[in-house]
């Protein structure tokens, strides 16, 4: 069971076969995944079930991506497998991880966006020897959700360093809570995301840079961010601590971090201080 679930009736069977499939391209697509998903309209698609009732399409996605892609860290196990997913002892849905038979041209094109080339940053970018930029588009020029903002990172690397699989697994747990949040709801108090991360503490925070004119700060912005992030990490070949400016239209209106926190401090719960007034 996958421990930081916020419902307990939720519940999964894993099986894995061979062949063996990349982890960094397991970890990273389960992560955009999630992104597309929390960008979503959260409350929009229902599946009804005789015994369990309703059940939310895109809550359960969210769920079964994060148990799987954590069993497949815990396991070490990075191959093709398939997990069964249920609720209230009902199955809901399957989620599988396979790698393509055949990838065309296309496919191929669209890989890219895993790792992304090195850019310049916006005009209002700070410069500072460990810090790097990305855009939040794609390969093919567009950005990530149906927002058409601007969206830049300012990616500000610190010395203390966190395994790449404590990395993933802080960013889909902040995914899976931010889920339920309308995206494009503006941001206006601290936000944090406390959690053990497989055999790492880590503490994933963001705030709205005070702003009297557009643009503002939403929880879609910090969902790109943060799917984005592991991006730069691979780019620079860098897991660590990080300091994050958001950059909306040239504009700073939002800060984030990511922190490490020693395993024998008291155990918090996965918790999010948010506020959509």
């Amino acid at each position: 069971m996958f421990p930081d679930l916020p419902d307990n009736n939720f519940g999964y069977s894993a099986h894995y076969v061979n062949p063996a499939l990349s982890a960094t391209a397991c970890m990273m697509l389960c992560v955009f995944a999630m992104r597309d998903l929390a960008l979503q309209d959260f409350e929009s698609r229902c599946l009804f079930t005789p015994n369990a009732g309703d059940i939310n399409i895109v809550r359960w996605a969210l769920w079964g991506l994060a148990a799987a892609i954590r069993d497949m860290m815990v396991r070490s196990r990075f191959q093709t497998a398939q997990y069964d997913t249920t609720y209230m002892g009902i199955q809901v849905g399957v989620v599988k991880f396979f790698a393509p038979h055949r990838i065309d041209a296309g496919a191929k094109g669209n890989l890219t966006e895993l790792v992304p080339s090195q850019t310049s940053g916006p005009a209002s970018a700070t410069n500072h020897t460990d810090t790097t930029f990305t855009s939040f588009k794609n390969s093919n020029g567009n950005v990530t959700s149906s927002n058409s903002d601007d969206l830049w990172a300012e990616v500000t690397f610190r010395t203390a360093e966190i395994p790449i699989k404590g990395t993933f697994m802080s960013i889909v747990q902040a995914l899976l809570n931010l889920g339920p949040l309308n995206s494009t709801a503006l941001i206006t108090q601290p936000l944090a995301v406390i959690g053990d991360a497989l055999t790492v503490k880590i503490v994933t925070s963001f705030k709205r840079v005070e702003r009297s004119t557009p643009p503002s700060f939403n929880y879609g912005h910090v969902v790109k961010g943060l799917a984005g992030l592991p991006r730069v990490m691979l780019r620079e070949n860098k897991f660590a601590e990080v300091d994050i400016r958001l950059i909306v239209d040239g504009e700073n209106v939002g800060n984030g971090r990511i922190r490490k926190r020693p395993m024998n401090e008291l155990a918090l719960p996965v918790t999010m201080n948010i506020s959509l007034s």
